[in-house]
């Protein structure tokens, strides 16, 4: 699975709507990028599955709009910590709304290098030591 992806993805808990031919649940985002979502579910849908959904970013006030296809799920799993669900990449989405992810990732990205950095200064010659 992971060598299949393109783009890196961002643990996050977004809440989202997902409809599909038969469905319409709300439902959490576990990771995101701007090339699909991990949907936590325990009603998955079969791989090839269409579906249409808002993801709400946090601090946008216009949720994001998208149509996705199922294109894996985990129906199982060993841990406990690890949850069902579906990888649903996105097949239509307009650029503003990609243009939304593609910020709220990029947010997500520095957030998380500023508390890398903080944790553990970092010096031409390497850590710094306490």
């Amino acid at each position: 699975m992971e060598a299949r992806r393109q783009s890196q993805r961002f643990q996050v808990d977004l809440e989202l709507t997902i409809q599909s031919e038969s469905t319409i649940w709300i439902g959490h985002a576990e990771n995101v990028s701007d090339g699909g979502v991990f949907v936590v579910s325990k009603e998955l849908k079969p791989i090839g599955t269409e579906v249409e959904m808002t993801i709400k970013l946090p601090g946008v006030a216009m949720p994001v709009w998208a149509i996705g296809v199922v294109v894996w799920i985990r129906e199982t799993s060993g841990k406990a910590d690890t949850p069902l669900g579906m990888g649903i990449q996105f097949r239509l989405i307009a650029d503003d709304a990609l243009r939304r992810i593609r910020d709220f990732v990029r947010e997500r990205q520095a957030a998380n290098a500023a508390v890398v950095q903080h944790a553990v200064p970092w010096t031409p010659s390497g850590p710094k030591k306490s």
